[in-house]
C-alpha cells in the first residue's frame, strides 16, 4: 500500500510523508489551501478537505514516466467547477455548457495527480478540482509540492499498491 500523508502544521503549510507498505520513502514540506483544512468543503472556500482519498490518475502536459493511468493535458482541457453544470468536477474540453471551468494547461499542472475527492457522483458545491500538484505557496484547496517532488511522486505511484492521500492536522 502506498500512502501520501499530509499533516498541516500551520494554517496553510503541511508536512508530507510518502509511505510504501509502512516504510517512509520521503518526507518534505508542502502547502494546502490558503484557508487551511475543513471537514465541510464548499466550492470556493480555499480550504483543503480532511480525509483519506484514492489517487487513481495522474496528469500533466510534460513527458511523464509512471505506472499510473496518465491524462495528457492539452490547451483545450478544463476542469469544470460550475456547481450548476452536469459536468461539475470533471475534466472536459473547452467550450462546453458551463459557467466556469479551470484551465488545466498552466505551469502548476505540468505534473499532477487527481485527489479523488467528490469525483464519483459529485455533490454540486461540495468542492472540485482537488489535485496534488506543483506549487510552492498556498493553494485554492489542493495540496502543493515542489516540482522535483511531484515528478518523483508520479514515478513512484503504482496502481497495484492502491495509492491514497491522507489529509489531516498534526
Amino acid at each position: 500500500m502506498q500512502q501520501i500523508i499530509v499533516r498541516a502544521f500551520d494554517v496553510n503549510r503541511a508536512e508530507i510523508t510518502l509511505c510504501d507498505s509502512g516504510k517512509i520513502i520521503d518526507h518534505f514540506n508542502g502547502f494546502i489551501g490558503k484557508n487551511g483544512l475543513t471537514n465541510n468543503k464548499i466550492e470556493g472556500d480555499n480550504k483543503t478537505p480532511i480525509g483519506t482519498f484514492a489517487i487513481n490518475r495522474i496528469f500533466g502536459f510534460a513527458p511523464i514516466k509512471s505506472k499510473m493511468p496518465i491524462i495528457k493535458i492539452t490547451d483545450k482541457d478544463v476542469w469544470v467547477d460550475d456547481p450548476e453544470s452536469e459536468f461539475y468536477n470533471t475534466l472536459q474540453k473547452r467550450g462546453g455548457n458551463w459557467k466556469s471551468a479551470e484551465n488545466m494547461k498552466i505551469p502548476f499542472y505540468e505534473y499532477g495527480a487527481i485527489i479523488e475527492y467528490n469525483t464519483e457522483n459529485p455533490v454540486p458545491g461540495a468542492g472540485s478540482a482537488m489535485f496534488l500538484h506543483i506549487k510552492e505557496e498556498p493553494t485554492a484547496g489542493c495540496v502543493a509540492v515542489p516540482r522535483d517532488k511531484m515528478i518523483f511522486i508520479n514515478e513512484w505511484l503504482n496502481p497495484a499498491k492502491k495509492p491514497t492521500i491522507k489529509i489531516d492536522a498534526l
